[in-house]
């Protein structure tokens, strides 16, 4: 009897080694997660202070430019443009998809280019990191204006499954979701047009954020 007492200690005792290290692991898993996250909205935000602080001499076509490198490396267009189509996605063929996945990224970096064109001494403040389901990681931050005015956004960061890790989805003011917003724009569009009209619409967007900048500098 006193063997068997014996044994089980042991047993309890490798038992509860076991857990302890694997709650280790999974912490030090989501720090490293967290870490990569708030490492990749961060330089992004560098990106864009760098942007904004030579706006007006660069124009728009050298924000674009300067910008493309980060807006790809930054954001997942793939899976964003996928979440914004709903289940007509599976429809597409591999090319559409494709066609899809490259006009999403020309419109988010044709929309940076747009939306970033001055500076009078707005910060960019990471909060903190929350972490979701799938790995994701909600990087909470604020855009932090001159006369103290704040603008909350949030990105959700997504582990691609190799070692990195991109935005999926942003919500401005801590709670309207983007992908929310062009899914509710994108489904009449697809049900009426199918993937003509949805490219269609995207390379639109394009133009009219081109031509807003041009009429802006003129």
């Amino acid at each position: 009897m006193i063997y068997l007492r014996r044994i089980y200690g042991r047993f309890l005792r490798l038992l509860k080694g076991l857990v302890t290290a694997f709650a280790l692991v999974c912490l030090s898993a989501s720090g490293a997660a967290a870490s990569e996250a708030t490492g990749l909205v961060e330089a992004f935000h560098e990106n864009l202070l760098t942007t904004m602080q030579n706006a007006k001499v660069w124009g728009f076509e050298k924000r674009r430019d300067y910008l493309s490198g980060p807006v790809r490396v930054t954001f997942n267009s793939g899976i964003m443009v996928r979440l914004a189509s709903g289940p007509n996605w599976k429809k597409f063929s591999d090319q559409q998809k494709a066609d899809l996945t490259e006009t999403f990224y020309q419109f988010s970096l044709a929309t940076y280019a747009s939306r970033f064109k001055g500076y009078s001494g707005q910060q960019f403040v990471t909060i903190e990191e929350i972490p979701m389901r799938k790995g994701r990681v909600l990087v909470s931050t604020k855009l932090v204006k001159a006369k103290g005015d704040e603008i909350m956004i949030g990105y959700v960061v997504n582990p691609n499954g190799d070692g990195s890790y991109q935005v999926i989805d942003i919500y401005l003011k801590g709670k309207h979701s983007e992908l929310a917003q062009r899914r509710s724009e994108f489904s009449p569009i697809i049900r009426d047009q199918g993937f003509t009209g949805l490219l269609s619409l995207l390379k639109q967007k394009v133009l009219n954020l081109e031509a807003e900048a041009l009429e802006a500098a003129e």
